[in-house]
């Protein structure tokens, strides 16, 4: 039971970790996609 609690982890932070490069890699700044709402000077996409 463990293990299976223990690879359920391990695929939800993969999970975050995989949008979190797809978001920076697809952003042309590097910043975080979700970013532009903070930032006054940018632009909605």
């Amino acid at each position: 039971m463990l293990i299976v609690v223990l690879l359920v982890a391990f695929v939800l932070v993969a999970l975050v970790v995989t949008a979190t490069i797809a978001a920076v890699l697809r952003d042309d700044r590097g910043a975080i996609a979700e970013d532009w709402a903070y930032d006054t000077r940018r632009p909605r996409p």
